[in-house]
C-alpha cells in the first residue's frame, strides 16, 4: 500500500492527494521527477493549508 494512497478516498485532500501519490509512483524509476512532484504536493498542500484555516492569512496573493 502506497503512503499517500489514504488520502485519495478523502474529499479534504483532493486539492493535493493526486500528485502527492503520483511523485511517490515514480520514486523508483525517476528520483529526478520525484523530486519535482514532490515539490508540487508541497506547494499545493501549503495552498491547502491556507485555505482551511481561518486563523492564519497567507503572505501574499496569487
Amino acid at each position: 500500500m502506497p503512503n499517500f494512497d489514504f488520502l485519495n478516498g478523502r474529499q479534504e485532500f483532493s486539492l493535493f492527494a493526486p500528485s502527492a501519490v503520483e511523485a511517490e509512483k515514480v520514486f523508483a524509476t525517476s528520483s529526478a521527477m520525484c523530486v519535482i512532484g514532490c515539490r508540487k504536493a508541497l506547494e499545493l498542500a501549503v495552498k491547502w493549508v491556507y485555505t482551511v484555516d481561518n486563523g492564519i492569512q497567507a503572505p501574499y496573493k496569487d
